[in-house]
């Protein structure tokens, strides 16, 4: 709820540094996941998480209203499925190499961290939709509290059925990804990091060619 106001009425100017600061308040809850004792340390979890379900919207923001924003954001779907297989190999990686399991998410994402920088310097260059992309697709712009309620109203049949099948598949992938590590380890292959990189290339493909399908629907309107 706070991504439908927040991400909906943000200037495209401001999306960079937003993604910045919301990475860093994500890091700090990481980092106080590491020193607050057990009983805290589950307001660590929500200071981390919190901020991270704003970060899709905030990327696909510079992706949208675009002739080929299915395909990019298949691409943008793709990074975000193989990377969670890669930072669960660098997770393991580090607690084999003696890395404390507390302090072990903090010093994951503190490696990712001069990515992260090259990855929203490139995305704050991507330039806006252009005369052919609105014409095609409509002009994105802020929307204030009147036009939310106005394109609920609108369109409220088809998204509650949308956020009902999201919230089915989100439920779904998200026990699979938590206990990732826990599943391979009871079918054999506990203590292989490549695993987890190498079992979410697959389903990465898959999503890619299903969202760049989407790109032979030629009305959007």
């Amino acid at each position: 709820m706070i991504g439908i106001k927040v991400i909906s009425e943000m200037r495209p100017s401001r999306r960079a540094p937003a993604i910045l600061v919301l990475i860093g308040i994500s890091l700090l809850g990481l980092v106080l996941f590491a020193v607050l004792p057990m009983e805290w340390k589950f307001v660590a979890l929500f200071i981390n998480g919190l901020p991270l379900g704003l970060i899709w919207g905030l990327v696909f923001g510079f992706l949208e209203g675009r002739r080929t924003t299915e395909v990019l954001g298949a691409m943008l779907s793709a990074s975000f499925i193989v990377p969670s297989g890669i930072v669960k190999s660098v997770a393991v990686w580090l607690m084999n190499a003696g890395v404390d399991q507390f302090w072990m998410p903090a010093a994951t994402g503190a490696l990712f961290l001069p990515l992260l920088f090259v990855s929203v310097y490139c995305l704050s260059k991507l330039p806006p939709p252009n005369v052919e992309d609105i014409a095609a697709r409509t002009e994105r712009r802020p929307m204030n509290g009147a036009q939310h309620k106005a394109f609920l109203t609108r369109y409220l049949p088809g998204l509650s059925l949308l956020i009902a099948g999201y919230i089915l598949l989100t439920v779904f992938r998200d026990f699979r990804d938590d206990f990732a590590v826990e599943i391979w380890a009871g079918l054999g292959f506990d203590g292989d990091p490549a695993v987890l990189t190498q079992s979410e290339i697959p389903v990465a493909i898959i999503t890619l060619l299903a969202f760049a399908a989407l790109v032979l629907i030629r009305n959007n309107r």
